[in-house]
């Protein structure tokens, strides 16, 4: 048996991630949030359109959308919007605390494993995928939409593109 490396076009050329189909209800969800934030359920969070993102402490691309969610946040969560945060690489528990400092992080984050983030996407654990990875929620608990790293357009215009999909979570 022989093994051939890929080279980072071909990487490039493989098919990222499938979630389950949209609309469809959202998988539970609960985590303890960091800083001593207490238990976070989505199902607590019913009545309210909610924006969750699995994210990598360590990768640019997430500590850019953090930093730019944080003026998002603060206008939305007065309309009945929540964002929540999920860290899954490895180093996270480690350095979760620098990383809601270093960002301006307002909105709850917590820890997560792959199978985690699996589950709630509905998509098998060995499928390549790119951070960071939104699902939005509605208000009925059913994610409407999914957004992921790879989807340049829509991370390099994050504040308009944020807007956009959360007003469709309330139509």
């Amino acid at each position: 048996m022989s093994f051939a490396l890929l080279s980072g076009a071909a990487l490039a050329a493989l098919p990222t991630a499938q979630a389950g189909p949209t609309p469809r209800p959202a998988r539970p969800l609960q985590f303890q949030a960091f800083g001593g934030g207490g238990s976070v359920s989505l199902e607590k969070l019913r009545g309210k359109a909610v924006l969750v993102m699995f994210f990598s402490t360590d990768c640019p691309h997430c500590q850019q959308a953090a930093t730019r969610m944080g003026p998002i946040y603060e206008e939305l969560s007065e309309k009945n919007v929540q964002f929540l945060g999920l860290a899954m690489n490895p180093g996270a528990e480690q350095n979760l605390g620098s990383f809601v400092q270093k960002y301006s992080v307002k909105f709850p984050v917590g820890l997560a494993t792959r199978q985690d983030f699996a589950q709630f996407a509905e998509m098998s654990v060995m499928e390549r995928f790119y951070y960071p990875y939104f699902l939005f929620v509605d208000p009925k608990g059913v994610v409407q939409e999914e957004q992921q790293g790879s989807n340049r357009q829509y991370f390099e215009n994050i504040e308009p593109s944020i807007q956009a999909s959360i007003a469709k979570l309330f139509d």
